[in-house]
């Protein structure tokens, strides 16, 4: 039995190796890595980057990038090499930054889910949510507490 699943192994790699070349030779090796691109952009990159640009077109391993307004066209310049070394593993080399439309995909990632979310609670909840993040010292953490919990209680709700 080991035999066969070796056996099986081996054909699977060997047809896997096919497939790059074939796709190469189609022509349309940079049209795929840009829809892969697109696929695990929001695993890629994390909120805010995630939710300001999306991946327009590679061509020749230069990849431009759509950014929705001109103050993150001008922060992305800074960011530049380590957004390339992030994107290194779908063979992009370059990369430019234009304005451009934005695609919002479904809310089936959960960041587009918590942005979107309502984070409306009942009184007694807010109260609740009030009183335990008063203990906190810092207001920067109590504000990102806050909105934590509210999240959190309002799902719990629906």
């Amino acid at each position: 039995m080991s035999a066969l699943r070796a056996c099986q192994k081996s054909s699977v790699k060997r047809i896997g190796s096919f497939i790059p070349p074939i796709i190469n030779g189609l022509g349309i090796g940079e049209a795929v890595r840009t829809e892969s691109l697109r696929r695990e952009w929001l695993d890629i990159f994390s909120e805010p980057l995630s939710l300001h640009t999306w991946p327009a077109n590679l061509e020749n391993h230069t990849l431009t990038i759509n950014v929705d307004s001109p103050v993150w066209l001008q922060q992305l310049s800074f960011f530049r090499n380590e957004i390339i070394s992030k994107l290194n593993i779908f063979e992009v080399r370059a990369i430019r930054f234009r304005l451009g439309k934005i695609h919002q995909p479904a809310l089936s990632h959960p960041a587009r889910q918590a942005a979107s979310f309502p984070l409306e609670v009942d009184e007694k909840t807010a109260c609740y949510i009030d009183e335990t993040v008063s203990k906190l010292s810092d207001p920067e953490v109590q504000d990102v507490v806050r909105k934590a919990m509210r999240r959190s209680l309002a799902r719990k709700k629906k």
